[in-house]
């Protein structure tokens, strides 16, 4: 009996019905919260770095809530993201690979997949260039970078 009263004092406090409240069994400051000066339209050039890729302490890493972070990360939305990055390339090559090296093709097919692949390609050089635009220093000194010229 006192326990269900606890428990409904509890559920009041931070189950309201017009919002949702997301409690931290461990303190993780500013990695779930945008800076106050946000801009969606500056993100889009110049993107600044999350709280999580800049943390320095390793001992983060050592113990079993940082793995649960970096689990939850991957299982939430970091799969879906790394997945959808896969496709948007896998379809690109394809299309290039299909207006390239097939020779039965008609002309109006092989054009359509040649307008595919300049439009993916275009998209794929923006993403590159924000990626130097960020770090030029780490775009310029990973060997991946180099594989691609």
């Amino acid at each position: 009996m006192f326990w269900k009263k606890i428990e409904k004092r509890i559920e009041k406090i931070f189950y309201k019905k017009h919002f949702q409240t997301v409690i931290l069994i461990f303190p993780l400051p500013k990695f779930s919260s945008y800076d106050s000066n946000y801009n969606s339209w500056r993100e889009l050039i110049s993107p600044n770095p999350s709280t999580f890729s800049k943390h320095q302490f390793p001992e983060l890493y050592e113990y079993w809530h940082g793995e649960a972070l970096i689990n939850f990360k991957w299982n939430a939305y970091g799969k879906y993201y790394f997945l959808a990055i896969f496709i948007f390339y896998l379809i690109f090559m394809f299309c290039f690979l299909i207006a390239a090296t097939i020779k039965g093709l008609s002309n109006c097919t092989q054009n359509l997949l040649l307008i595919i692949t300049i439009i993916l390609g275009v998209l794929h050089l923006t993403f590159e260039i924000r990626q130097f635009i960020y770090s030029p220093l780490s775009w310029i000194t990973d060997i991946w970078n180099y594989f691609g010229i």
